[in-house]
């Protein structure tokens, strides 16, 4: 599939979201496998748009559509699907557009389901390390570590934490089951919890020496001279540690093939100020 591919169908999948996005908007299966969007302004009298069947595969994928609740044949904008909503809304979009180098990648959700998601390259260091060769002409990291390093951003984000809050991974599970430096539970929701659980089983798989670059380049968007710089470790040594963790990070998400990791203690560095919280 060319780039070019792949922007039709972001755009097309984002007019779908744009339409969902309306008030009791819903979408429904239609003749020749098309799916049909109807919004309330028509009085839902024939689809303001139809799509083929391969863009509802990639909206279901995403979890960016849903089932009615009380009416399963019907399909409305879910929660990933509004967040996407907004980030494609913005103000800034079209200045920021120019910049970014989209991509569709598939990649394995929590239970194993395929989802295809969607990558600027521009942004973060590891699509800049997938976009680019070595020597041999072979891409900086495999898709298997691009894939286990979205991961954890993917989670890093959900869980909706802040660069300072990483220097706390290590404190002990409080009363309530749940890590103290995350924020108070009562203005978190479930995904946020479950993402942040999610996100410091993967260090403790991965270990303590290799936990604080993941967080720099994954999660912080750090580039490796920077992530260098803020671990103390000495010119172009970032990227070899960096493809050993990534590689354990795969493993411990069942990406490609590899053994379980060996458990390590949580003691993380990410390269900001230190809280002295140890577990």
């Amino acid at each position: 599939m060319s780039r070019a591919d792949n922007n039709e169908k972001i755009v097309e999948m984002d007019e779908v979201l744009r339409r969902l996005g309306e008030a009791r908007a819903m979408g429904r299966g239609m003749a020749e496998d098309r799916f049909g969007v109807f919004v309330a302004r028509n009085r839902f009298a024939r689809p303001v748009m139809t799509v083929g069947p391969e863009i509802l595969r990639l909206l279901m994928a995403g979890e960016l559509i849903s089932p009615r609740q009380e009416q399963p044949d019907e399909w409305v904008i879910s929660r990933l699907g509004r967040a996407r909503l907004r980030r494609t809304q913005a103000n800034d979009a079209p200045f920021r557009s120019q910049h970014q180098v989209l991509d569709l990648r598939e990649q394995r959700g929590m239970r194993g389901e395929p989802v295809v998601v969607r990558v600027n390259n521009a942004e973060s260091p590891l699509g800049w390390l997938i976009s680019h060769k070595d020597r041999k002409g072979k891409p900086l990291i495999s898709t298997e570590q691009f894939a286990a390093g979205e991961r954890l951003r993917q989670d890093f984000t959900l869980a909706n934490l802040a660069p300072r809050v990483t220097a706390m991974w290590g404190m002990p599970i409080n009363h309530a089951g749940r890590r103290g430096g995350g924020g108070d539970p009562a203005c978190m929701n479930d995904t946020m919890i479950a993402a942040k659980d999610r996100l410091w089983a993967a260090l403790d798989a991965v270990g303590p020496d290799l936990g604080g670059v993941l967080l720099q380049v994954c999660c912080h968007l750090n580039g490796l001279t920077q992530t260098e710089r803020n671990l103390g470790w000495p010119a172009r040594a970032g990227k070899v540690v960096l493809g050993i963790a990534l590689d354990r990070l795969a493993a411990h998400y069942g990406i490609g093939i590899g053994g379980p990791p060996r458990q390590q203690p949580r003691t993380y560095h990410s390269g900001v100020a230190d809280t002295g919280c140890k577990k």
